[in-house]
């Protein structure tokens, strides 16, 4: 039982009763789902009562997992856990069965199993709030899942509402300017993201690359910038555009005084080709530089966050109509930036050679 005092000094009281040989919760009173069960909310269409049960099981759990005291530990129940645990160990072997848990974290699970069989029978609330959080997690991923319904989630990139919906045009017309980048990212989280729903390994281990690839776009241009030593003629800033590339040849190029002065029509005032070209490669690598930075910043603190930080996250950045194709674009752009580099470098190559 729950009691909180409410505005004009009304005491609101909250209570459930536990049923442990059906492993659910039940109310004498109509309650508000959206409170008492806010996982419910997340899922649109459930209606089967099969399906809603998974989720009372997982409340049940949640009621071990806070009042251990009040709960047996039998050996069925232990049973009943290894069963699930192997059940998942499975999917990670077999890879056309679901894979929600990291092989690792399932054998620390199936060794805990073990341990906590040896307790059977004695009196160990922290043994027991052991086996209710595990069985909470299995039994919210089950609810999550749409297990025992005949639109169960057999793989976790299905989606239990249909297909997908098509691109827009926006994606569509920046994708090739962006080299198919954002094609890229956006697969990536609808496969990640599926109906509103993100599993922690999937999502740790994608943004980890995501962390890694930005760290190393970040590096290597600034790498050249460092070893941006001013080169005095055109042969030394091929040299080291072979090395260092973009930021240090750029740079060796615009030390040459030459072509501060245009071909046709000298004067001052005037810029060369070449020139133009060391520009927007300069700009388009710092550009690179500056939002890798951003991204990694922002994206470093959210690979130890919890799901429902990041579901929260996603959702505010998805639109109703372009869904996650804005921040697909946004995470393209090291990386586009830093082939729109290399494409005006090989620019500046082709006509220098041509005016020299």
């Amino acid at each position: 039982m729950d009691l909180n005092m409410q505005p004009h000094d009304e005491i609101y009281t909250d209570y459930y009763f536990a049923d442990h040989d059906r492993k659910i919760i039940f109310f004498l009173d109509d309650i508000e789902a959206e409170v008492n069960f806010p996982v419910w909310s997340q899922l649109t269409g459930v209606t089967s009562k099969a399906h809603l049960k998974h989720e009372i099981e997982a409340q049940y759990w949640q009621h071990g997992l806070l009042y251990p005291s009040t709960v047996e530990l039998t050996l069925e129940r232990v049973r009943e856990l290894r069963d699930v645990v192997l059940h998942y160990l499975g999917g990670r072997l077999l890879p056309s069965l679901p894979s929600y848990r990291v092989a690792d974290e399932l054998n620390k699970m199936l060794g805990h199993v073990n341990s906590i069989q040896k307790n059977v029978g004695q009196h160990s609330p922290g043994t027991v709030s052991m086996l209710s959080r595990m069985m909470h997690i299995f039994a919210r991923q089950k609810f999550l899942n749409w297990h025992g319904v005949p639109e169960a989630r057999i793989y976790r990139d299905q989606s239990v509402h249909g297909e997908r919906k098509h691109k827009t045009l926006l994606i569509k017309t920046l994708s090739p300017l962006l080299f198919s980048a954002p094609d890229v990212h956006l697969r990536a989280f609808e496969k990640m993201w599926v109906d509103g729903i993100m599993h922690g390994p999937v999502w740790q281990e994608s943004i980890k690359k995501l962390n890694e690839e930005w760290q190393e776009f970040i590096l290597y241009v600034s790498r050249q910038f460092s070893l941006c030593i001013v080169a005095p003629m055109i042969e030394q800033a091929f040299a080291r555009a072979q090395a260092t590339v973009l930021l240090n040849a750029n740079v060796a190029y615009l030390s040459i005084q030459s072509i501060d002065t245009p071909v046709d029509e000298p004067g001052p005032g005037s810029r060369n080709p070449v020139q133009a070209g060391c520009y927007l490669s300069i700009i388009a690598s710092i550009g690179s530089i500056i939002i890798g930075l951003l991204l990694l910043r922002q994206n470093r603190s959210r690979m130890h966050g919890t799901m429902d930080e990041v579901n929260r996250f996603l959702k505010v950045r998805s639109h109703p109509r372009l869904g996650l194709e804005t921040l697909a674009i946004l995470y393209s752009l090291p990386y586009a930036l830093l082939l729109w580099g290399y494409v005006l470098f090989a620019y500046i190559a082709l006509v220098a050679q041509e005016i020299w």
